[in-house]
């Protein structure tokens, strides 16, 4: 809504009645972009911590695999020497 500036009124008037809503339209914007700054460091971090925790989980899974396989050799070994 655009209002119809009186003037009669002197202009410190206008201005004193303006800049709170300005100033407080600016604070309201670098709050908009600080959250928004904040969301993405905040992703950028979760995403590097899923890619650690899947790394971490891979090289789990193939030292299991790895113990797994020496295991069913061993196993076999063992079977193979109590039937002779």
């Amino acid at each position: 809504m655009i209002s119809v500036v009186n003037l009669e009124q002197p202009l410190d008037f206008h201005y004193n009645r303006l800049m709170p809503t300005i100033i407080t339209s600016e604070y309201e914007t670098g709050d908009q972009i600080r959250l928004a700054n904040d969301i993405k460091l905040t992703r950028t971090e979760f995403g590097r911590t899923i890619s650690e925790t899947e790394a971490a989980y891979m090289k789990i899974l193939e030292s299991s695999q790895t113990l797994l396989n020496v295991l069913k050799r061993e196993s076999h070994s063992l079977h193979t020497k109590i039937d002779e």
